[in-house]
This record gives C-alpha cells, sequence and structure tokens, in this order.
C-alpha cells in the first residue's frame, strides 16, 4: 500500500471547554469581528481561558505527529488562531 500524503488525529475536547472555547470565545467573539456580522463580539475571560486551552491541546497534538525538520501543518480558521505561537 502506498505512505499516505498526510496524516488525521482525532483530538477530543472535554464538553464543558469546548462550550468556552467554541460557542462562546470562538463564535461569539472573533466570529462577529471576522465576518462584519453587525452582531457585537461577546468576549468573557472563561472563554478565553478555554480558547486559550483548546488551542494548546491542538498544537500539542500537532507537534507530537509533526515529523521532520520542517514540516507542513496547515491552521484552519480562527477556531486556532493560537496554535501556530
Amino acid at each position: 500500500a502506498e505512505r499516505p500524503r498526510y496524516q488525521i488525529r482525532y483530538v477530543g475536547v472535554d464538553a464543558a471547554r469546548y462550550q468556552g472555547y467554541y460557542e462562546g470565545f470562538a463564535n461569539e467573539g472573533i466570529w462577529p469581528l471576522c465576518h462584519t456580522a453587525g452582531v457585537d463580539p461577546i468576549f468573557r475571560w472563561r472563554d478565553y481561558r478555554d480558547y486559550r486551552a483548546v488551542n494548546r491541546q491542538f498544537a500539542d497534538a500537532v507537534c507530537e505527529e509533526a515529523v521532520g525538520s520542517a514540516p507542513a501543518v496547515l491552521v484552519q480558521d480562527y477556531h486556532f488562531a493560537l496554535a501556530p505561537a
């Protein structure tokens, strides 16, 4: 069999943290800013804390999977804006 050119890994996030990360910071805060939706963004410290934690969790998983000296890593959208750092 041919060796795959990319790898997919599931990174699970607990429900409470997901709520703050995705529904809170990403969708109520960043989404209105990125889409000029005419909706005021809502930012809560606890949501940002969850957003940072999930981005760290994702970045850690990427680092565990990355091989070579310069792996190509694609980061999708604002949901993982902190992960590249």
